[in-house]
């Protein structure tokens, strides 16, 4: 997280997440695979996905993210 703060983010985010523990968790449900993102003082975060397939969305912070198994 701090190599992520440390690449132009606002001061303010950068103190507030400075400390921030970030945790993935996937579980499969037949082809379909949810992938939940846990990151200290923000909302969780779920994404589905269907594997072999590329899904591209926005996350936590307005970036787009490319998720695929």
């Amino acid at each position: 997280m701090q190599d992520f703060l440390n690449t132009g983010s606002p001061e303010d985010l950068t103190e507030k997440y400075k400390d921030a523990t970030t945790v993935l968790e996937y579980k499969q449900d037949g082809d379909i695979w949810t992938m939940q993102i846990y990151i200290t003082g923000l909302p969780t975060e779920s994404f589905r996905f269907h594997s072999g397939i590329e899904v591209e969305t926005t996350g936590l912070f307005d970036d787009k993210i490319k998720v695929s198994k």
